[in-house]
C-alpha cells in the first residue's frame, strides 16, 4: 500500500519528534506529503470565554505563539529535504478526538505519532493519546517508540 498523505502527530516529546523523523523517512520513500499537527488542549475552565465570546486568553494565546513557533521551525528544519511539508495547529476540548477529525478533514491514509506524550505518564504499551487514536481511527496508525 501507498501513502499519499501522512499526518505526524507532534507534542515537543522526544518520541513525538522521532516520529516526525520517521514520518520525513517514509515520504522520502514513498513520494509522500506530510502535515505536522500539534493540537493545544483546551481547558473548559479557562477557555469558556474563549470559546463561547472569542475573548482573548493570555495563557491560551502564550501556549498558541509557542506551538505556531515550534511548528515553524519544524518546517524550516525540513525544507531541504525534499518533502512536501504542511503544517496544522488545531486548538480542542481533547487531543485524540481532535486528531481524529482532522485526519478526515485533511484526508491523510497514515496517522504517525510516538506512543507516549510529553506527560510523562507512561502505562505499560501506550500513552492515552495514542491508545484513543489507535481505537478510534479509521486509518492506518503507526506508533514509534
Amino acid at each position: 500500500m501507498s501513502y499519499q498523505h501522512i499526518l505526524v502527530c507532534v507534542d515537543d516529546s522526544d518520541l513525538s519528534l522521532k516520529a516526525l523523523e520517521h514520518s520525513i523517512q517514509l515520504a522520502k520513500d514513498l513520494g509522500s506529503t506530510v502535515t505536522v499537527l500539534e493540537v493545544l488542549e483546551l481547558d473548559p475552565m479557562i477557555a469558556q470565554d474563549y470559546i463561547n465570546k472569542g475573548q482573548s486568553n493570555v495563557l491560551i494565546d502564550r501556549a498558541k505563539d509557542y506551538i505556531l513557533k515550534s511548528l515553524e521551525n519544524i518546517k524550516t528544519q525540513y525544507s531541504e529535504d525534499h518533502v512536501v511539508l504542511n503544517i496544522q495547529y488545531r486548538e480542542g476540548f481533547s487531543i485524540s478526538d481532535t486528531i481524529i477529525q482532522t485526519l478526515a478533514e485533511l484526508h491523510t491514509d497514515l496517522v504517525v505519532m510516538g506512543s507516549h506524550g510529553r506527560t510523562g505518564l507512561k502505562k505499560l504499551v501506550l500513552g492515552s493519546v495514542a491508545q484513543k487514536v489507535l481505537a478510534q481511527s479509521p486509518i492506518p496508525v503507526l506508533i514509534v517508540k
